[in-house]
């Protein structure tokens, strides 16, 4: 007997809403909701190649946006076009709290209360190694 694994009920949903978040928002252009590849133009939920960049909230982006400071950290990017990623789903909520370190401890002890912070900073976190992840 073969068992058929579907995807989640949650990532169908999420993908849908993603995919209906990218053709109706002001803040994707005309260009990342266009794929002119194959697997963009299957999956409504992939911006186009090139504007990966239209996946973080406005005032994440630009020269001293998300992709520089993952750049200068070394941190690998997963799925940077898939609008229902969760990494870029993290870097929305958590990245602009780089700047008020009380409030992402507070946010990281909820999640999990045993890590060690210091100033807000979580040493060895997403692939920062020996260095502390700072805004």
């Amino acid at each position: 007997m073969i068992e058929v694994v579907k995807m989640s009920s949650f990532g169908v949903i999420a993908r849908r809403r993603q995919a209906e978040f990218r053709r109706h928002s002001q803040t994707i252009s005309d260009r990342g909701r266009s794929p002119s590849d194959y697997l963009g133009q299957s999956h409504g939920h992939l911006l186009a190649l090139g504007c990966e960049e239209e996946n973080f909230y406005p005032t994440l982006r630009g020269e001293d946006g998300a992709l520089k400071f993952f750049e200068e950290r070394g941190i690998p990017w997963h799925w940077k076009r898939n609008m229902a990623s969760s990494q870029v789903a993290c870097v929305n909520f958590l990245l602009p709290l780089r700047d008020i370190p009380r409030a992402l401890a507070a946010v990281v002890r909820g999640v999990d209360p045993i890590q060690e912070l210091e100033d807000g900073v979580r040493w060895a976190a997403a692939g920062c190694g020996a260095q502390p992840c700072r805004g």
